[in-house]
């Protein structure tokens, strides 16, 4: 009988099995890495969001502070009267429930804006304002600097933002 010369084509089932076997182990690693990339980047974007936030709202607030004409502060509300000459005769920020409320009162009409909402992504846990008293040149007391602290929250994430503002006259307090 004639032998027949077989050459061998394609794999056997147990080198099949390996080799899926190793495929499935690797795609599980990239995987497990992939979705560490995507949290981490979902929880810097959340970290950027509650400081910009921040800044852009303290930012606006140390401008009024500064050319403020009075300022007073109690338990979350923040009064800025303007100086003189200006369009606007109050301007407020205040903290309710979580929310901080902006208000602009201009000719007797007042408009409130939430400059961070309930329903944001970035909820204020606290606000807080201190003064530093000084003396000006005439050795008059006067407002030095204010400090402004707002805490802010985004899922775990907490952040604490101070700003110190230093008023360009005598501010009554």
């Amino acid at each position: 009988m004639a032998k027949r010369n077989r050459q061998r084509r394609g794999f056997t089932l147990a080198e099949l099995l390996a080799a899926v076997t190793i495929m499935a182990m690797l795609m599980a690693a990239v995987a497990g890495a992939m979705q560490a990339c995507f949290q981490t980047y979902a929880e810097n974007e959340r970290i950027a969001a509650m400081t910009q936030t921040g800044r852009a709202i303290l930012w606006r607030m140390g401008q009024e502070l500064r050319t403020a004409k009075a300022v007073s502060y109690d338990d979350g509300l923040l009064e800025i009267i303007p100086p003189t000459g200006s369009t606007n005769e109050m301007i407020e920020y205040q903290l309710v429930n979580g929310e901080l409320i902006y208000t602009l009162t201009t000719d007797g009409n007042a408009t409130e804006h939430k400059l961070i909402s309930n329903t944001d992504d970035v909820k204020v846990e606290s606000f807080t304002m201190a003064k530093t008293m000084g003396t000006d040149w005439k050795d008059r007391t006067c407002v030095k600097s204010l400090t402004t602290t707002m805490t802010l929250s985004a899922d775990d994430n907490e952040l604490k933002i101070t700003s110190t503002t230093s008023p360009r006259r005598n501010l009554i307090y």
